[in-house]
């Protein structure tokens, strides 16, 4: 018992986080050099002016980036840099490669696969490429067979947050259609007129051309801050979010209209942490990661397969008997669960969508 009851007094913010599990995602970064061993000239857009200049320091701050989500640290993720690899002078044909092209992406990912010794693949991580090109990058969501991430020069902090994002299925707010905001970027009238879908219910139908006003006006009829709270929750959950393009916009500051706000552009909705999770167990993505989530329901199933959001099960014992691992978590929806359970092993619970009421027979 005396490992529930940490946890469980963790998630109520009464111990400190050293208390409970979490999962960690291992990163591999690696640097595509010229035909004199060069790496790229970093162009830090959004960065430090000082401080991040070795490649393993901009590794590290771009793997940092991906834990500025509260909602990803609130579900257990904490990303980890395993390693930063400089690559031969003989890969150099990748030196200036269009990191925003998916046929560039698609050929750099079909190299590694025929050759993945010589590309320093490593099948216990996500694998980031970086190159010289004078944008930022691209990733092939879990669906359309992509195994690594490639980054341009012009990096910033929430850029391979987002570019993880795509690597766990998660789409752009402005809908899975939008490809980009460019004029020459794919399918461009759906990111720039027309909202696409992302599969998701609880993020509004986005344009990155709308500030929070707009987004309010279209779909409750009133400026954001006539907006009930519920509403401007609605709103920023896609104006915030690190899967929008709302990277350079301000927030309305509601006590003080003259000083805007920064957009902390990290935001993620529950059900794009259902996604996100999920997709921990597709291919090439399962090896880095440290532990599992096993989801938790009173509507769930004890049949049903766990590790999945739409295949929970519904009693602590069954969740408690899944957990194989140290860094394993029960993450359980609101709600009231009633059974006897004897902890025997270490067992983090975490809870969404409402506080997790554990009851005896």
């Amino acid at each position: 018992m005396k490992e529930l009851s940490c946890t469980l007094f963790a998630v109520l913010g009464l111990l400190p986080a050293l208390c409970w599990g979490d999962i960690k995602i291992a990163v591999s970064v690696k640097f595509f050099t010229n035909a004199s061993g060069t790496t790229p000239p970093f162009d830090l857009w959004r960065g430090p002016t000082a401080g991040v200049d070795t490649p393993q320091e901009i590794a590290q701050w771009l793997v940092d980036g991906c834990n500025d989500s509260p909602q990803l640290r609130m579900r257990g993720f904490q990303y980890q840099l395993k390693e930063t690899i400089i690559l031969p002078p003989s890969l150099d044909d990748w030196w200036t490669a269009d990191a925003r092209s998916a046929a560039i992406r698609s050929e750099l990912n079909g190299e590694i696969d025929d050759n993945p010794l010589l590309y320093r693949f490593d099948g216990a991580a996500v694998n980031i490429y970086i190159n010289a090109f004078d944008t930022s990058g691209t990733c092939a969501k879990p669906e359309n067979g992509g195994t690594m991430i490639i980054l341009g020069r012009a990096v910033y902090r929430e850029l391979l947050a987002h570019e993880v994002g795509h690597f766990f299925g998660l789409c752009h707010t402005q809908g899975c259609q939008c490809a980009g905001t460019d004029e020459d970027a794919e399918d461009p009238p759906i990111c720039k007129t027309q909202p696409g879908d992302d599969g998701l219910a609880d993020t509004l139908p986005d344009l990155d051309s709308w500030d929070q006003d707009m987004l309010s006006v279209i779909h409750f009829g009133q400026n954001y801050t006539l907006s009930s709270l519920a509403q401007r929750a609605d709103v920023d959950a896609v104006y915030t979010n690190l899967m929008s393009y709302h990277i350079d916009d301000a927030l309305i500051n509601l006590a003080n209209p003259a000083a805007p706000i920064p957009n902390p552009y990290n935001f993620l909705t529950q059900m794009q942490l259902d996604r996100y999770t999920d997709n921990m167990h597709a291919p090439n993505r399962e090896g880095a990661i440290s532990g599992t989530t096993w989801f938790l329901s009173p509507t769930g199933n004890d049949s049903g397969a766990g590790q999945f959001s739409s295949q929970p099960f519904s009693s602590l014992n069954r969740a408690h008997l899944a957990v194989w691992r140290d860094d394993d978590i029960i993450q359980a929806t609101g709600g009231t669960y009633v059974g006897n359970v004897i902890i025997s092993k270490k067992c983090t619970i975490r809870s969404n969508r409402g506080p997790a009421i554990f009851a005896g027979n």
